[in-house]
C-alpha cells in the first residue's frame, strides 16, 4: 500500500493506493488486522488499482494497513 502521507493528524484525510496482479471481485481494509468498517472507507476499484480513502481520520484508527482480496473462482 501506497499513502498519501504516513503521518496524519487526527482529522485529516488518508489515501491508500496498491496495484494487484487481477481484478479483484471485492476488497477489504484491514487496520492491525480488523476490518475496516464500509461506513468509514471508500474503495474505488479501477482496473488493478484500488484506492482507499478514509475521511476524518480518527487516532484509534493508527497503525499498519492491509489489503484483503476477496476472489470468487469460477
Amino acid at each position: 500500500l501506497k499513502a498519501n502521507k504516513t503521518t496524519l493528524t487526527e482529522g485529516e484525510q488518508l489515501v491508500l493506493e496498491c496495484e494487484l496482479d487481477t481484478v479483484p471481485s471485492s476488497v477489504e481494509l484491514l487496520i492491525n488486522g480488523e476490518v475496516v468498517p464500509a461506513n468509514r472507507v471508500t474503495a474505488e476499484i479501477k482496473d488493478k488499482k484500488i484506492k482507499f480513502t478514509l475521511d476524518n481520520i480518527k487516532l484509534d484508527e493508527s497503525g499498519n494497513f492491509t489489503v484483503k482480496v476477496n476472489d470468487e473462482v469460477e
